[in-house]
């Protein structure tokens, strides 16, 4: 890597960063001031809230990562062009593709970054974000967690309550049925849990099986069950796909996939993650061709508009295209990559321009 190369990367970086800053600034006082609605219920004060804001700060550096790196790399591109010392650098015998490169490099560590923090840290955080503010605003009322979630297991179709975590619950329901439209066993448990071993462990146990001509009932203190859900599966039901992080929504692809569920919205998140992940490599290539072409000569503030501009449109596409996709079950690879993919083709024909 040349001293240009280095130098060119460094001020990018240093450019998005200060944009991504100042954006997480004022979406978490934003946040914040919502956040004041909040306090003085159950047990979440001020600083509560801080913490809360504070574990959701990747997540909001993954929502903006993108335009920041479009805003930040036409700020620091537009700096180097109105110094002249890309007009130095480029009568030194360094070409257009050359500087595509170096801009490249540094929409390439982005890129990483953003990464890391959509398929792990983000989702995780939000997650816990989420738990941690829900605990505290409860904390004074004595409700139990029974959240009630409905589950498909082969055949089956449970309905449950869960209890103090993922292995205990209440108020078990479970209809086994055909394969089509018919109940052939309705079960009914007060309690139940699931052991080391997967065993779904019944309390209280009763039983309706229903025959052509007549029903039988039979009733169990205790039954053990085998199902194929697992712990794992039934906390992941409940969660958001924005706070999974990669390995348990695949995970959960692969459940809804095996008891023939929709899974779209899922799919269409985990490739989105990676699309917004390309996005943010190349809108800070996208404005190399704005600072050599036709706005090289705009003012600072011209360039923030286009900036965030561009970046408007590319996130208001991209909802589009997921909302229209689970509407009208469009391919989820081609929903979550059409915006990205556009803006790829924007990239070739302005970068054309200026060779």
């Amino acid at each position: 890597m040349s001293i240009i190369d280095k130098y060119i990367i460094s001020n990018i970086l240093k450019g998005v960063f200060a944009v991504t800053l100042v954006l997480i600034s004022i979406s978490s006082l934003m946040d914040f001031l919502y956040q004041l609605n909040q306090i003085g219920n159950g047990s979440y004060f001020i600083l509560d809230a801080i913490t809360y804001i504070c574990l959701g700060i990747p997540r909001l550096i993954v929502q903006t990562l993108p335009v920041a790196a479009l805003i930040g790399a036409l700020l620091s591109l537009g700096s180097l062009s109105q110094n002249h010392e890309l007009i130095v650098i480029r009568s030194s015998g360094v070409s257009t593709m050359r500087l595509v490169k170096s801009v490249s490099l540094a929409g390439l560590i982005l890129f990483l970054i953003m990464m890391i923090l959509s398929q792990s840290i983000a989702p995780s955080f939000g997650s816990y974000a989420q738990q941690y503010r829900t605990q505290k605003l409860n904390n004074t009322i004595e409700i139990p967690n029974l959240s009630t979630i409905w589950l498909k297991d082969g055949n089956n179709i449970i309905n449950l309550k869960k209890s103090d975590n993922n292995s205990n619950f209440n108020g078990i329901y479970i209809f086994e049925t055909d394969g089509y439209k018919n109940i052939n066993k309705l079960s009914k448990s007060e309690t139940g849990r699931i052991d080391e071993n997967n065993n779904w462990i019944l309390t209280n146990h009763e039983e309706t099986i229903f025959q052509e001509n007549k029903t039988t009932s039979n009733s169990e203190i205790q039954i053990i069950k085998k199902y194929s859900l697992s712990p794992e599966i039934l906390g992941l039901s409940e969660v958001q796909h924005d706070f999974l992080n990669n390995q348990n929504l695949s995970r959960y692809i692969q459940y809804l996939e095996e008891n023939e569920l929709d899974s779209k919205r899922y799919h269409i998140a985990f490739w989105s993650r990676i699309a917004d992940s390309t996005s943010v490599l190349l809108m800070t290539i996208l404005a190399l061709p704005f600072v050599v072409g036709s706005l090289r000569s705009a003012s600072i503030g011209r360039k923030l508009i286009t900036g965030l501009l561009i970046g408007l449109a590319y996130y208001i596409s991209a909802e589009a295209f997921i909302n229209s996709g689970e509407v009208y079950n469009i391919n989820a690879f081609i929903v979550a990559w059409t915006p990205t993919s556009l803006l790829l083709i924007l990239n070739f024909f302005l970068l054309l321009r200026i060779k």
